[in-house]
């Protein structure tokens, strides 16, 4: 009975107006939802959930229904493919659409292919996942195995904002929630600060990132091992990029800033989560929390508790922290 009288590239999302004349027709389920609404009222569905549609810019300014995206770190170790810190996210973001968030897919930073406020009606929030890296995927939709992964964190910053600027365009809101891994909290902070565009941001959630630095746990975690090589220079403690970043206050403009520090995995007597110390993870002016390790380091180093932080079913206190 439900003809979709308007659909848009997201999977299961359409826009229907219901007649309350005929609601003895529409499924039980989709009734409970849509009892006592005027004759004619638009309709926005995504699977099973239906609510009135926003009108105009009435859900401009709805924080509840705000965009998420998902920002990744950097390759952990050289041999590591990109891919492997793209897909981190991965369960996280399939939690938080199991809860009823529109799967909004990966966004990237040249991604020109939707339509201006195709989201801008549901009130229901989209969640994406993202990359500041270029070349990440062919013509095909395939992994490019080996992307450049040696730019500065202003070009990253950049990107990253393109990708902002698409959410906020799509989804016709005023600003977006980030919830980034390690390196990638240093992006988004940069942009925020770098371009002010503390007017689109709400949150920032950063779980495991080096706001102070990078100090090395272990001996063999040097910038000749670890990662790109001019990431990691960025990323060391006293660099010019990270001086410049924290200058003044550490928190920049209306946005609020979370940080998830890992502790628990001692190595070389030092504590952190293997590649982060949680000194370096607090911000002055944030709401800062730590989570312990539950078998100390987790080696292999390059899937330790540093990534598994981002692990739903290992580390819940992480997820319901993010969704809180």
């Amino acid at each position: 009975y439900l003809s979709k009288s308007f659909e848009i590239k997201i999977e299961d999302l359409r826009f229907i107006k219901f007649n309350s004349a005929d609601l003895k027709d529409i499924n039980s389920n989709v009734v409970s939802q849509v009892e006592g609404i005027k004759k004619n009222e638009e309709m926005c569905c995504y699977g099973a959930k239906c609510e009135s549609c926003c009108k105009d810019n009435e859900c401009y300014e709805d924080v509840n229904s705000f965009p998420v995206i998902l920002l990744h770190g950097h390759a952990f170790m050289k041999s590591s493919y990109v891919e492997e810190s793209l897909e981190a996210f991965d369960d996280i973001q399939q939690k938080i659409i199991s809860e009823g968030y529109i799967d909004g897919g990966m966004i990237l930073p040249i991604n020109k292919n939707y339509q201006k406020g195709e989201l801008g009606k549901v009130r229901i929030p989209t969640v994406f996942k993202t990359t500041y890296y270029f070349n990440v995927f062919d013509d095909k939709g395939n992994f490019v195995k080996a992307p450049s992964k040696s730019e500065s964190f202003k070009v990253y910053s950049e990107r990253f904002g393109n990708v902002v600027d698409d959410v906020l365009s799509r989804t016709n809101r005023k600003k977006v929630n980030i919830v980034a891994h390690s390196m990638g909290g240093l992006v988004a902070r940069n942009y925020i600060k770098d371009y002010d565009v503390d007017s689109k941001v709400n949150k920032l959630i950063m779980v495991a990132t080096p706001n102070h630095g990078f100090h090395p746990q272990h001996s063999f975690f040097d910038c000749e091992n670890f990662g790109a090589y001019k990431e990691c220079m960025d990323m060391k403690v006293g660099s010019e990029f990270l001086n410049n970043l924290n200058s003044g206050s550490e928190i920049y403009g209306n946005v609020k800033y979370h940080t998830i520090a890992g502790s628990g995995c001692v190595l070389e007597g030092v504590d952190g989560d293997g590649v982060v110390r949680p000194s370096s993870v607090e911000l002055y002016g944030a709401a800062n929390v730590k989570i312990n390790a539950k078998n100390g380091c987790e080696p292999p180093f390059n899937k330790g508790f540093h990534s598994n932080l981002l692990n739903p079913s290992l580390y819940p206190k992480t997820y319901d922290y993010i969704k809180e």
